[in-house]
């Protein structure tokens, strides 16, 4: 080895220090605290008119439209980026529901009108408005039998205004010569809300209309003569529009268009049940022409996710129905095969009537109307000459074949009270009734997958959350109202809310429960004593976990036969 070689290997050690490195705290602490709000209005000069605003100006709005085309882009890359993030999914096992000492509080009560409380009418039906900001309660009685002799109320209350004074009367107050069973607000229009009175009307009161602001059905044949008990809201792909679902225990189901302002329904549906070999089945015995009274209604399919605006559709979905015999009826999909078709002389309104008539009895109802309006001298037929005209009722609303109601499922013993469809899943619903038992049903199987004796008394209400694919409410007779997270246990509720009353030993009955769909963390209960109860969930019973709508499913699969 070369000495050069051997020089070059050498290791030398070299250590350095800096000078000594201070580290300094220093702190400091105000003495008073002042906190100062200023508002401004638009004001005029001289008299004259209001003064453009800055952001009404041309070039204003061109720099706005500039920033915004340069800095969206990169936010929306930025969202779509943590749509699949799991950074959080931890936070729901720490925070969520199931945790020891969760509770929801009372945010406030809403007392009923003067008119409601000195005829003692009951809180029949709570429902937020489309933006979650008003909430809507009706109020009647539902212990009538025979005539109804009390009045009846819709009342609304914005809840989120500023200075909003939950004391005072509601904003909002119609009257009715009888009482309001249901009620269900428009999934869009903030200001339609929807009603049904014990005397078989069905009422759209408009709360921006100081006109007109109360439509209302007749009471006929071809309506309703009996109490309705439940309303839906169902959306119509072909139009693009919502129409009006209505039940009633006369034992008929009416499809309403919205734009026919309740002059006649464009499909009804009678509830005659067709023989089956379902074990159980109550009133079957009857055979194929008996009519059942029904007291809910809910249509299963096309779940897409919790905005009601994107619920179930009418071309797609199943309708539920429940009935005074605790039996639940099934219907398809309805289908309309208009076959050959009438002249050029039925309108577009006429023929779709006519082309939900089944096959069996469509030709005679076409000549019936048709010999009508040649006595009358009515060139042109629209929707109101075919209810003029007083065709066979059993004829216009019957059902054949396959689209007969189907008892596949397994009564309740005693009345249904309630039915709803899971906005997060095409075949889930949930059902209960007078026997103080909840069922989740899916629509392929007879048997409920999970039956919960969920109170020794009546059971009045059930809903779905709209933001919480698992969780569920259900009201009882002792005034609470019971919170399920299929998550966290199949047989226990999570938590019981139970209003702060003075006479805690004897509360009244809890009658109905609604979530609020765009403020997620309010829910809202009506009581027999015709209070209306805002609470307040925590953020775990409000907001669901990436994966709960797969835990969901399989929760589902899990539990099928």
């Amino acid at each position: 080895v070369p000495p050069e070689a051997l020089e070059r290997g050498k290791l030398v050690e070299v250590e350095c220090q800096t000078r000594p490195v201070y580290v300094e705290d220093a702190s400091s602490q105000v003495r008073e605290l002042v906190v100062a709000e200023t508002q401004t209005g638009q004001q005029t000069e001289g008299g004259g008119s209001v003064p453009k605003r800055r952001e009404d100006d041309p070039a204003t709005l061109d720099r706005l439209a500039r920033a915004l085309d340069r800095m969206v882009p990169g936010l929306e890359e930025l969202l779509e980026s943590t749509l699949h993030s799991k950074a959080f999914d931890g936070v729901m096992a720490l925070n969520g529901a199931g945790n020891e000492g969760q509770s929801v509080p009372h945010k406030f009560t809403l007392p009923p009108p003067a008119a409601v409380r000195s005829a003692g009418l009951e809180c029949t039906g709570v429902s937020w408005n489309a933006n979650g900001t008003v909430i809507v309660g009706v109020y009647g009685r539902k212990d009538i039998s025979g005539w109804c002799t009390l009045p009846g109320a819709v009342a609304a209350w914005p809840i989120f205004r500023r200075d909003f004074d939950p004391s005072a009367s509601p904003e909002w107050l119609f009257e009715h010569s009888s009482c309001i069973m249901c009620v269900a607000c428009h999934p869009l229009q903030p200001s339609i809300v929807a009603a049904g009175s014990f005397n078989g009307e069905v009422l759209l009161v408009d709360l921006s209309s100081a006109d007109t602001p109360v439509t209302c059905s007749r009471i006929d044949d071809y309506f309703h003569r009996e109490p309705v008990r439940s309303l839906r809201w169902l959306y119509d792909i072909e139009l693009h529009a919502y129409h009006l679902v209505s039940v009633s225990g006369e034992g008929k189901v009416l499809f309403w268009a919205l734009k026919g302002q309740l002059e006649f329904p464009f499909r009804g549906v009678r509830l005659d049940l067709r023989k089956t070999g379902i074990a159980g089945a109550r009133g079957v015995g009857g055979g194929p022409e008996a009519v059942h009274g029904g007291t809910a209604i809910a249509f299963v399919g096309s779940a897409s996710g919790g905005d009601s605006a994107n619920r179930a559709a009418m071309q797609s979905s199943s309708m539920v129905v429940g009935t005074e015999s605790g039996n639940l009826l099934a219907f398809p999909p309805p289908s309309r095969d208009p076959g050959s078709g009438p002249g050029w002389h039925w309108d577009a309104g006429s023929r779709r009537v006519l082309g939900y008539v089944n096959l069996r009895d469509r030709r005679s109802v076409q000549l019936h109307v048709e010999t009508w309006a040649r006595k009358n001298g009515r060139r042109h037929i629209d929707a109101s000459a075919v209810f003029l005209s007083k065709p066979n009722p059993d004829a216009l609303f019957g059902n054949d074949g396959e689209s007969r109601g189907q008892a596949n499922y397994e009564p309740h013993v005693g009345p249904v009270a309630a039915i709803d469809g899971s906005p997060f899943h095409r075949q889930l619903f949930a059902s209960i009734g007078t026997d103080g038992l909840l069922r989740l049903f899916t629509l392929m199987q007879g048997r409920p997958l999970v039956e919960i004796e969920a109170a020794s008394g009546p059971l009045s209400a059930v809903t779905w959350s709209s933001s919480r694919p698992m969780v569920l409410a259900v009201t009882c007779e002792n005034g609470k109202v019971l919170l399920y997270d299929l998550k966290v246990s199949s047989s226990l509720p999570v938590v019981e809310l139970q209003p702060p009353y003075a006479d805690a030993e004897s509360p009244p009955s809890a009658l109905s429960v609604c979530f609020n769909q765009k403020m997620r963390s309010f829910i809202g209960t009506g009581d027999a004593a015709g209070n209306v109860h805002i609470f307040t969930m925590p953020w775990g019973l409000a907001n669901s976990g990436e994966t709960e709508k797969q835990d969901l499913a399989q929760f589902v699969e899990n539990w099928a036969e």
